[in-house]
């Protein structure tokens, strides 16, 4: 019978359309294995999936995994303490700071309430203060408030109050400026609130466990200690000498006063009580003498320099005893621990006329890390910056973390700041 053109046209198309799905069918849903078979139609892609490499459909070409091949697996990261830890030094920043200490900043509102432990250091150049997560490494920037050639930092109230001390456009002229620093993070407002304390203040701490704030300044008799809150108000004359020169510290509930230091005078060291005004003679008078208390206020670690040596000392405030330390650095090149144990920068050499130089920046030291035990008696070294890092450092503006161990520190040859992992084998 014959058939028009036309339809043996079509029916031959029909024909072919008929066999391309036969074998599409066969080999999709026939001859697939039944482990390999898809279970769902959502798993097959339906019946457009066929084109779909070619014509919009929901297929993308050349994104199977072949069989043979087993997917890599990245070793999980190291965290930020495994990699202190690992590596033993890091730096925290590649500009100039003036001052590091570590603070807890709680992490919202949450309860109970969650602390994080940071580094915080201030930029010497800006004066901006920035936190570097111990946990997490991540640094955020908690205060922008711009204060330009920062020449000294001081922390209180477990920092976070700071101190920002620098010299006005005269060159002559000290300022400073004392602030509140966030306690919650995220940080929703970057502005440091505070005020400003009168001008040229020679000597200024901060109390660790609370925002009051004592400082020294002359006066036409010599000098006087006054104490104060941050917004300096409530300001009352607790100290007053003929002596114009006192340095003052505060790592216990005493203050410290030390009159200023040299390998050429003979040097005295008081504790002040911030309550009373009551001062009491703390260590023998020496040259060359600076002191460091511990916060317990039961040990003591003192100098006497002469202009050819440095001799360390502790003396047990308890039982009046005294031991010579067998390193040979200053106590502001050291941090108390705890009660009894104490880390310590030394020197590789320390030169005579000590601390004269070393104030003056005629000399520059190379320092190792050391642990000492009061109560043994026993000094434990720790590590070698220069052996980690390639460069000798002259640690100054020592704090360590609420556990122990890790150190945060200035560089004195560049003011870059650094954080060591301290841990000792003896604790």
């Amino acid at each position: 019978m014959y058939m028009p053109k036309k339809v043996s046209l079509i029916l031959t198309l029909i024909v072919i359309l008929a066999l391309v799905g036969g074998v599409w069918f066969w080999f999709a849903y026939i001859h697939t294995p039944a482990s390999e078979s898809p279970t769902t139609e959502e798993s097959r892609g339906g019946f457009f999936s066929f084109f779909g490499n070619y014509f919009g459909g929901s297929g993308e070409p050349g994104t199977q995994t072949p069989t043979n091949e087993t997917p890599e697996v990245l070793a999980p990261a190291f965290s930020f303490r495994e990699r202190l830890t690992k590596e033993r030094m890091l730096s925290l920043s590649d500009v100039p700071l003036s001052g590091t200490t570590f603070a807890l900043m709680r992490k919202g509102t949450t309860t109970p309430a969650l602390f994080d432990e940071q580094v915080r250091f201030v930029e010497r150049e800006t004066g901006h203060v920035v936190d570097l997560s111990i946990t997490t490494g991540d640094t955020e920037r908690i205060s922008n408030t711009t204060i330009p050639g920062i020449q000294e930092t001081i922390w209180g109230n477990g920092g976070n109050t700071v101190a920002l001390r620098y010299l006005a456009e005269d060159s002559e002229t000290i300022e400073t400026f004392v602030g509140t620093l966030p306690t919650t993070t995220p940080v929703m407002n970057t502005d440091l609130v505070g005020t400003f304390f009168p001008q040229n203040i020679t000597s200024l701490a901060m109390r660790p466990t609370n925002g009051e704030v004592f400082y020294v300044i002359k006066n036409q008799d010599g000098a006087a200690g006054r104490i104060t809150n941050v917004a300096g108000t409530n300001t009352r004359t607790l100290f007053s000498s003929p002596l114009r020169e006192w340095a003052a510290l505060w790592t216990s509930p005493l203050i410290t006063l030390t009159t200023k230091p040299s390998a050429r005078a003979t040097g005295s060291a008081h504790s002040l009580n911030p309550s009373t005004g009551a001062l009491v003679r703390l260590t023998p008078n020496t040259s060359g003498l600076t002191v460091l208390m511990n916060t317990e206020q039961t040990r003591v670690l003192y100098t006497n320099t002469t202009p050819s040596t440095v001799s360390l000392f502790i003396l047990n405030l308890t039982t009046q005893e005294t031991w010579t330390v067998p390193l040979r650095t200053l106590p502001e090149k050291c941090v108390w621990r705890d009660e009894t144990n104490l880390i310590c920068a030394v020197p590789d050499n320390v030169p005579g006329n000590m601390p004269d130089i070393w104030y003056q920046g005629r000399v520059s030291l190379s320092d190792t890390l050391w642990a000492i035990d009061t109560e043994t008696k026993l000094v434990d070294f720790l590590i070698s910056p220069e052996e980690i890092i390639g460069e000798g450092v002259d640690a100054i503006g020592l704090s360590l973390s609420s556990d122990g161990t890790i150190l945060s520190f200035i560089n004195k040859k560049d003011l870059r700041g650094w954080i060591a992992d301290v841990t000792s084998t003896n604790n």
